[in-house]
């Protein structure tokens, strides 16, 4: 017994445990998603609360992302052999070290990503052989490291390994020196300090000297905000240095910032970016005292001596530029993109005057120059005033002669207008964009001069309220005019004179004119833009499609988002559809309107589903029921049956139910018209003055011929027909045995008897039928029937006819209301029934 029983445990026993082996209940890899696309195989298994590396990456994987996790560590053994994997990303876990041989089986690795974690750049965090063999590697990612540090020895002989590394992005603390391990890195192209670059306080000459070698052609000091200082040649050890970006640096300085440059003097260079150093906040009591930045050139004596394409020096608040500080050469023979908005540039600056001596400038952006610091200071009151006295006359301004974009936007933030005769750009024979925006112009009889090749104009937020109708003769190649909250006179809008005013634009492919407040114009306004593909009228009070498209041949696209437009009116949609139907597609922007969608707009509705017209932004818009809730128009016009329905449903019952009492309201009077023929026509002859002769039962010497066959009907007649009629109710009764002259023609008297009688009752029976003379008597009474007595005659008949061939015309008269059955005149009910027949005219 016992044997048997461990046997039997055996046999369950061992294929389960084989089973929960070969086949594992739960993997890893089912929490990740993986993305197959061409030769790219990508598993995202971050945000999934990993401590591990998961189990189960497919082989093939090229993208393998465990960021935003909790694993601790990565050892060697922890990542599978993934021959094909280019990119790991580990950032934002809580790795502390590496273990070396961690990463040994990624052969093909590019790309490595270990920011954001708990590494201390110790030789225990990254040990010695932690890179060895990633021979691939050219993007490493190591800052923004969650501890904080006060100083940096960097692991060089780890970092030593990386002789194919292009860009190292890594944390920066104190005064940081990159030892002799870094000159190993003889491909490193970009060096960038991650968010810990805020902890760098000082680089010196010797910083980077094991960079020396490396061809690096992009340095990034941004948002190292302690600085205390840079050694006049901390740059000097990258010759092939190209761009510089040094912004947020503040409160390091602008003027610390661009001595720093002494390293790179006589460079060829692409790119410096010093925006934000600033120091001081500026203040008219901080310029008299000095501490504010007027732009000299004893600042600039080293960043003139760079052939540099593009200075960044954007919000630094410079107040003066001197005009000797940038020109010299090379500077100005080299630059080519120059930025000095959101500055604090005030009155004329001399340099303007010298911009044609930049030969090479092409894009120029003094935009938003600020008189912030004016705010609350009471010791220079009377410059305040002056800068908001408006500036008259005419102005020219002389451009480099290869500028193609000049940024002013923003140029009447301090205060000054612009009321003058005319505005002349000289040599602006290339210049095709101009940003004059929120400049406090305010057109009169004024206008530009020198923007014939212009193909870009930005005048919002400046005042046009008196343009002259000359004014956009200026810009006639413009292809781009931006003219939103320009503070249009909605009166000069609605004029036919606008017509005027547009019709120079002959090369306009793009008009914005929102936020203007309008909420009517002349609809043939733009009907010479032949080439004007895109309108923008949002922003204002529109309450339907303004414009008239018949001469607009090119548009494509209106856009009337955020008016006052409930719905398109009948004759808007008409013209969009004809547009359609001339094979000209157009495209509407409604969003942002309160768009109706009650009983009142089904019509509008229908079309919005029917029609061709391209919506744009169509699952935005939201539109009022007739509760007042406001919904999304989508969900009207996806159900827009039982919308329909909700509607005209309460409409079209009611009609219906009307509409059917009316009709068995006329089906009833149609009966009682046919049934009561003679007495309408009676009635009718009456009321229009014609008495016609009515019979009367008294007149007729019988008031009942009845007929029957002689065989054996008689005793029915002569007994229970007899008592019923004669007896009881004493109607005068014609019977043929009774009451027919003995040798007289049966036929004559037939015939006399029907005249004389008031109503004829024939009694039919299986007799009846088999009686020739009953077949004559069935005649003549039908024929008696005229218009005066149509139902003169009545039948009495007994079921067991129905079982014989009866004559066509005898089944005619059973199929009339005259005629009653001989088994249901034994009820009371049906003899009255018989005789207020007899005793009716009709």
């Amino acid at each position: 017994m016992m044997p048997i029983k461990f046997y039997s445990l055996v046999w369950i026993v061992i294929p389960n445990l084989m089973t929960s082996l070969g086949h594992p209940q739960h993997s890893d890899i089912e929490k990740c998603n993986i993305h197959h696309e061409a030769n790219e195989t990508t598993v995202d298994c971050s945000r999934r609360g990993f401590n591990r590396v998961p189990r189960g990456v497919p082989r093939n994987t090229t993208v393998l992302n465990l960021g935003t996790n909790n694993l601790l560590n990565l050892r060697k053994g922890s990542l599978p052999n993934l021959p094909s994997l280019h990119t790991l990303l580990v950032n934002d876990n809580n790795i502390e070290f590496l273990e070396e041989g961690a990463l040994q089986s990624l052969p093909v690795l590019q790309q490595l990503n270990l920011d954001g974690n708990k590494l201390n750049f110790s030789y225990f965090s990254l040990p010695l052989g932690t890179f060895q063999n990633l021979t691939s590697l050219t993007t490493l990612r190591v800052s923004r490291m969650t501890m904080r540090f006060t100083s940096l020895t960097y692991p060089d002989t780890t970092f030593a390994d990386l002789h194919h590394l292009e860009s190292l992005v890594i944390d920066g603390a104190g005064e940081p020196v990159f030892g002799s391990g870094f000159a190993q890195m003889k491909n490193l192209r970009s060096l960038s300090f991650g968010s810990d670059c805020g902890i760098i306080r000082r680089l010196r000459n010797n910083s980077f000297i094991n960079f020396r070698k490396a061809p690096v052609s992009s340095l990034s000091l941004s948002a190292c905000r302690d600085f205390v200082s840079i050694d006049d040649n901390a740059y000097l050890p990258f010759p092939n240095l190209k761009c510089l970006f040094a912004r947020d640096t503040r409160p390091f300085g602008l003027h610390p910032s661009l001595l720093s440059l002494k390293g790179l003097s006589g460079r060829n260079m692409t790119e410096i970016d010093f925006s934000n150093v600033k120091r001081y906040d500026v203040t008219i009591h901080g310029l008299m005292k000095n501490q504010t930045l007027v732009l000299t050139s004893e600042m600039t004596r080293y960043i003139v001596t760079i052939c540099v394409e593009r200075l960044i020096l954007r919000e630094n608040n410079i107040v003066v530029i001197e005009s000797s500080a940038l020109l010299q050469e090379p500077f100005q023979s080299c630059l080519k993109y120059f930025d000095i908005s959101r500055n604090a540039i005030t009155g004329e600056p001399t340099l303007l005057y010298h911009l044609p001596e930049f030969v090479n400038l092409a894009v120029l952006d003094v935009s938003k120059q600020s008189n912030q610091q004016y705010a609350g200071d009471v010791q220079d009151r009377h410059s305040e005033d002056l800068l908001k006295i408006p500036f008259r006359g005419n102005w020219t301004l002389s451009i480099p002669p290869s500028l193609e974009k000049l940024l002013m936007s923003g140029s009447g933030e301090h205060g000054r207008s612009f009321q003058g005769i005319g505005i002349c750009v000289r040599g602006g024979s290339h210049l095709t964009h101009v940003d004059i925006s929120y400049s406090a112009l305010i057109t009169g009889k004024w206008r530009f001069y020198g923007l014939e090749h212009v193909k870009y104009v930005d005048f919002t937020g400046n005042f046009f309220q008196t343009i002259p109708m000359t004014f956009f003769q200026s810009i006639p190649k413009v292809r781009i005019l931006y003219l939103r909250h320009v503070h249009f006179d909605v009166d000069l809008i609605s004029n036919q004179s606008s017509r005027t005013l547009f019709s120079p634009l002959k090369s306009i492919v793009s008009l914005d004119i929102s936020m203007n407040s309008l909420y009517r114009m002349y609809t043939h306004m733009f009907e010479d833009l032949k080439t004007l593909t895109y309108l923008n009228l949002s922003h204002n009070k529109f309450e339907d499609v303004p414009i008239e498209l018949s001469g607009m041949l090119s548009i494509s696209h209106i856009d009337i988002s955020f008016n006052s437009i409930s719905f398109l009116k009948a004759n808007a949609r008409t013209m969009l559809d004809q547009r359609l139907n001339d094979s000209q597609p157009i495209s509407l922007d409604l969003h942002g309107n309160i768009l109706s969608c009650g009983c009142g707009t089904l019509d509008f509705l229908t079309w919005i589903i029917d029609t061709d017209v391209q919506f744009r932004h169509f699952d935005s818009y939201s539109c009022l029921n007739t509760e007042g809730q406001l919904i999304k128009l989508s969900n009207i016009t996806s159900s827009f049956g039982r919308h329909w329905r909700s509607c005209y449903g309460r409409f079209w019952l009611a009609f219906s139910v009307c509409l059917m009492c009316v009709l068995i309201s006329c089906l009833v009077v149609c009966q009682l018209v046919l049934k009561n023929t003679i007495s309408l026509k009676y009635w009718i002859l009456r009321l229009i003055g014609f008495d016609r002769f009515v019979p009367r039962r008294q007149d007729f010497k019988y008031d009942i011929f009845i007929y029957y066959s002689e065989h054996d009907d008689y005793q029915w007649v002569c007994t229970t027909f007899l008592q019923k009629v004669e007896v009881e109710k004493g109607l005068r009764l014609c019977i043929p045995d009774r009451d027919f002259d003995v040798g007289v023609c049966a036929a004559e008297e037939i015939i006399n008897c029907i005249h004389n009688s008031w109503k004829t009752v024939l009694y039919v029976t299986e007799t009846f039928l088999q009686d020739e003379m009953c077949s004559f008597t069935l005649s003549s009474g039908v024929y008696a029937c005229n218009n005066n007595m149509p139902k003169r005659l009545i039948l009495l008949y007994s079921d067991t006819i129905l079982h014989h061939p009866l004559p066509p015309l005898l089944t005619q008269l059973l199929d009339g209301d005259n005629v009653f059955v001989l088994e249901e005149l034994e009820e009371k009910r049906a003899w009255q029934q018989f005789f207020e027949l007899v005793l009716k005219w009709i």
